[in-house]
């Protein structure tokens, strides 16, 4: 199972992010405690949260405590910032994925390239949409408070197993504002 989280200060995007979520997939978004849970659209599964701002950062860590406790430890998890969308051809790419960590390119919403591929996440080379790993592998991992988070997050994880590399364009960068 793939549980795409969301961090939200961004509740007017949900609809969109919605219209692209693959249903077998599970799609958690992460409330930010600024912002009005009436902005919601109805259906989606939204936890409300006592922390906020810092990129995200702390919905991010609070969905890891989460999903540490309630999914399986073979289940990965995604993280789809709120000014995203899932890329069409993401879900059958990586449906059938069994390591520990995987990532894939990243273009612009205009389809040129931003991220290739990586065999070594670093600062600078990933970004939070082009990574998915296992609850598992995660242990006691969690994002830092700084902008440079996700390059951090994924060198850290990415470490601690099997790693797949697929070579295509399987995600965007801030395809939403």
């Amino acid at each position: 199972m793939i549980h795409i989280i969301t961090p939200c200060s961004r509740p007017e995007n949900l609809e969109y992010l919605r219209e692209s979520i693959p249903a077998e997939c599970k799609w958690l978004v992460m409330l930010d405690y600024s912002t009005r849970k009436s902005n919601i659209p109805k259906g989606i599964n939204v936890i409300r949260s006592n922390f906020g701002g810092a990129w995200g950062a702390p919905l991010r860590n609070a969905a890891i405590d989460y999903l540490q406790i309630s999914a399986s430890h073979n289940d990965y998890v995604y993280f789809l910032d709120d000014d995203n969308i899932i890329h069409p051809d993401w879900y059958q790419a990586v449906k059938d994925c069994n390591e520990d960590f995987v990532n894939w390119a990243q273009v612009f919403r205009n389809g040129d390239p931003r991220l290739r591929a990586t065999e070594s996440p670093r600062v600078g080379n990933i970004d939070t949409a082009s990574f998915m790993v296992k609850i598992g592998t995660i242990g006691k991992s969690r994002f830092q408070m700084l902008y440079e988070a996700d390059g951090v997050f994924a060198q850290e994880v990415y470490k601690k197993g099997t790693t797949r590399v697929i070579n295509e364009y399987l995600c965007y960068y801030n395809y939403l504002r």
